[in-house]
């Protein structure tokens, strides 16, 4: 019986470089399409809690008949008494709404939220604040800046209320500060606040005659975009405070994708305009919640203004504004009359 020899045939070294070439074009040709598949979900889940914003915000108009103030101050005690001191912001009154009555609940509401008996509420996480894309949004952050000595843990927001094209004019306690000079000196500043949160608002359906589907309600905030030392203390969710829960469309949205707009400095407040801009890490754009529920994603080529600080400036002391609101600012004011074209 003849014997069958076999005989086997490896790859050339040539031939293994072609797979191995092959087969990284194919997961560089891939690793895109997942990346953006993913960067889909999480948007799409963006677009989710903010949904949620806009029917939290329906309900209690149902309730209180008015949107809850964006930020306001009440008298201290202890050893701050005789001072005015920050209280909560928009979000936890919204929490009953949110599906997380159990912040509610636990608050003591007569007393400050930065006092120690509320230590507690400041860390608690609300799952629908946070954006999926905001990737450095830390659940949770050591800050020790309350009305009682000691620390706690702070958690933080993606998500922020609008305030209009101004903001810090009107600190929300007494005397109230008015304009310092122009057409408007002594009136106070509160009063000239175009959003639908702001110091002392109570916003109310009527007052958006700019049009619900026209009138931002809630915008996006990176928490991602600080830095390392300036993170534990800007986008806490239980403030009222600008850089924390409100934005104002003074700044163009994503300004630090604008050098200009990004090295900024706030004439104001001394801190980098990206604190006070609305601003996403999804590619191209932000989310907005609109006045009527609905969730618009708003591209970074939007028609909008570039402020210098004079004009910052002189928008701060007399309460003019310094240019014609463009379409972006346009949709940040509730009864400006503001003519909207396509965005």
């Amino acid at each position: 019986m003849g014997s069958r020899s076999w005989r086997s045939r490896g790859f050339t070294l040539i031939e293994l470089l072609v797979v191995i070439a092959i087969i990284g074009v194919l997961i560089a040709l891939l690793l895109p399409a997942v990346q953006q598949a993913r960067e889909a979900a999480r948007r799409s889940s963006c677009t989710n809690n903010m949904k949620q914003l806009g029917l939290a915000i329906h309900n209690y108009l149902d309730v209180h008949k008015s949107l809850v103030w964006g930020m306001t101050a009440g008298p201290l005690t202890g050893a701050w008494a005789g001072y005015y001191g920050t209280q909560e912001g928009l979000f936890p009154h919204l929490t009953p709404y949110l599906e997380r009555a159990d912040v509610s609940d636990a608050m003591n509401w007569q007393l400050n939220i930065y006092y120690k008996e509320n230590f507690t509420i400041n860390g608690k996480v609300v799952s629908c604040l946070m954006c999926p894309s905001d990737a450095r949004n830390e659940p949770q952050l050591l800050v020790d800046q309350g009305w009682d000595p000691g620390s706690w843990t702070m958690a933080y927001t993606s998500y922020v209320g609008s305030a209009g094209t101004n903001m810090e004019p009107a600190w929300p306690a007494p005397p109230f500060g008015g304009f310092t000079t122009g057409q408007y000196t002594g009136q106070p500043r509160y009063a000239f606040l175009d959003g639908v949160f702001y110091a002392r608002s109570k916003t109310r359906i009527r007052d958006v005659t700019d049009g619900l589907s026209h009138t931002f309600a809630f915008g996006e905030h990176a928490h991602t975009l600080l830095s390392d030392a300036d993170r534990p203390y800007w986008n806490w969710w239980t403030s009222g405070n600008y850089g924390d829960t409100l934005f104002s469309t003074r700044y163009c949205q994503n300004p630090q994708r604008k050098s200009a707009a990004a090295n900024q400095l706030d004439p104001i407040q001394n801190v980098l305009g990206i604190i006070f801009a609305a601003s996403s890490m999804h590619p191209g754009g932000v989310n907005y919640t609109m006045m009527d529920g609905s969730v618009r994603f708003i591209s970074d080529s939007i028609d909008s203004w570039e402020l210098n600080s004079t004009e910052i400036a002189t928008q701060y002391n007399t309460g003019v504004m310094p240019k014609a609101p463009r379409i972006y600012q346009a949709l940040s004011t509730r009864a400006n009359g503001d003519s909207i074209g396509e965005y």
